[in-house]
Parts: structure tokens; C-alpha cells; sequence
């Protein structure tokens, strides 16, 4: 069985496709995890036949015709019998947002430019979000805060200090 998770509108959803070998289909469930994993929907038995980007699937008499498309990173496109859904992968997203929003224990540049001001030193304990250092690219100044609560392990950079994109200007050690 395949479980995947994905957002449409907003809303999460948990689908469930179950191969059934001795016949080539599949039983496909849709549940709406945000209310206690409520049953959507439940097609049993149907023949899903993908040709390039179209779609027809096929159950108990039933054709249904549509078309796919991928993106490249889970977020699937599918259009169904005139309507249009686009589908987002959660657990990718949840992965992005650990890589990204987090964004570890290091806070980096998230842009070419000069240091302006540092607001921590070496030892201080700090929280997430709690603006660190003033950074001025092309006349704007930019605060960049923590990514996560802890203690400043390192300050990388000073005053005046140009500085490229993704370069590590604070180390902080995480609270566990």
C-alpha cells in the first residue's frame, strides 16, 4: 500500500492506493486528516491507465478522463472531468520547511551586502526570531533573525564586513 499525504486548498489529505496484483487495479481512499481522519471517498477495483499526461480511469462502468503533470518535487496537477485540482506533497514540504524554515543552527546571509550592526555576542542566549544582525544590501537594511532557540556559539563576521549569499554569520548552538 502507498500512503501520501497532500495539501489541496489548504486542507490536508491522506491518500491511500492499494495495488491489487492478480488484476491490475486499485483501490484508491482519500481521507481529510484535518478531521480525524475522515473517509472521503473510497473507489474500489478501478483500472488507472496513464498515457503521457492523460489520465482515464476506469470504474464499475465509469470512464473518467483527465490529465497529470509533475513538477519535479511531488506537487502533482490533475485536471478530472473539467475540474482542477493541484496537489501539493506534504512530506516534501514539511521536509522543505525543515531544511529551509528552520533553517539549522546557522544564520547565513540571505543576500550579498555589509554588516551593519551585530545585537548578540558569543554566549548569549537567544530565542527564534529574535533579530541577531543588521545586514544593508543595495541602501536596504536587513535584520536577520534566529532560526532557532539556543546559545550563540560563534559570531562570524563584524561591522563593515561584506559579506555573499549563504555565508555563515552566527553559529548557534540549538537547545535540546
Amino acid at each position: 500500500m502507498i500512503t501520501r499525504r497532500y495539501i489541496i486548498n489548504d486542507k490536508v489529505y491522506r491518500v491511500e492506493i492499494e495495488e491489487i496484483p492478480e488484476n491490475d487495479k486499485k483501490n484508491i481512499k482519500v481521507f481529510d486528516d484535518e478531521e480525524e481522519g475522515k473517509e472521503l471517498f473510497f473507489w474500489e477495483g478501478v483500472k488507472v491507465i496513464a498515457v503521457g499526461s492523460e489520465i482515464i480511469i476506469l470504474k464499475k462502468g465509469e470512464c473518467i478522463k483527465g490529465a497529470f503533470s509533475f513538477d519535479g518535487s511531488g506537487n502533482i496537477e490533475v485536471s478530472l472531468n473539467g475540474l482542477r485540482y493541484e496537489a501539493k506533497d506534504a512530506e516534501a514540504l514539511e521536509d522543505e520547511e525543515e531544511e529551509e524554515g528552520e533553517g539549522g543552527p546557522n544564520v547565513t546571509a540571505p543576500m550579498p551586502g555589509k554588516v551593519v550592526k551585530l545585537l548578540t555576542d558569543s554566549g548569549k542566549k537567544v530565542e527564534k526570531g529574535e533579530a541577531l544582525i543588521i545586514v544593508e544590501s543595495m541602501k536596504m537594511e536587513t535584520k536577520i533573525s534566529a532560526n532557532v532557540s539556543g546559545t550563540v556559539k560563534a559570531v562570524k563576521v563584524k561591522p563593515g564586513q561584506n559579506v555573499n549569499q549563504g555565508d555563515i554569520l552566527i553559529e548557534i548552538e540549538p537547545e535540546q
